[in-house]
Formats: C-alpha cells, structure tokens, sequence
C-alpha cells in the first residue's frame, strides 16, 4: 500500500486496517467495511465509476500523504530502507 502512495496511486483499504482514518483523512483512497460485497462495491467506483476528477485529487495527495507519515529509516540485514507508517495519536491514547 505505501508503494501505492508513494506512486501517485489511490489505494482501497478495509476499516479493519489500522490506518485508515488516515487514508481517509488525507483523501489518499476509498475505505470501505471488511465484506466481500463492499470490497466490490468500492473496487467498482474505484475503477470505472469512480469520477476521473475524484481519482486525480486522491493520486495527487497520495505522494504527499506518503511522504508526511511514512518513516524511512536506514535498514539493516542486507535492507535498505525500514518503512513504517506511525499510528494516529488518537488510536495510540486510546
């Protein structure tokens, strides 16, 4: 998923995710409930019927999103990279 963001491109994710209130928030992609039937409901108006216009605003937020939440740290093991996208101070109080 950051991969996506990072690549301009929307994501579909589920409300049982962790972060999607920031998906959400930073109109990043569509969240929709944990069912096979939503997941085709919101797959549908991500492609097609999703207005071109709504599709551009959530790939043009998308690098932008990527960049103020995901943290790049030097990797170890043979890795370059450690990506992590940090939990929003809301979940972590409660």
């Amino acid at each position: 998923m950051v991969e996506s963001l990072a690549a301009g491109r929307p994501v579909l994710i589920s409300n049982q995710v962790n972060i999607w209130p920031e998906i959400e928030g930073d109109g990043v992609g569509l969240v929709d409930d944990d069912t096979r039937g939503r997941h085709s409901a919101a797959a549908a108006r991500a492609g097609s019927s999703c207005p071109p216009r709504e599709r551009d605003a959530m790939a043009a937020a998308a690098p932008p999103s990527f960049m103020a939440r995901v943290r790049h740290e030097p990797g170890g093991g043979g890795h370059s990279t450690v990506c992590s996208f940090p939990p929003s101070m809301e979940r972590m109080r409660a």
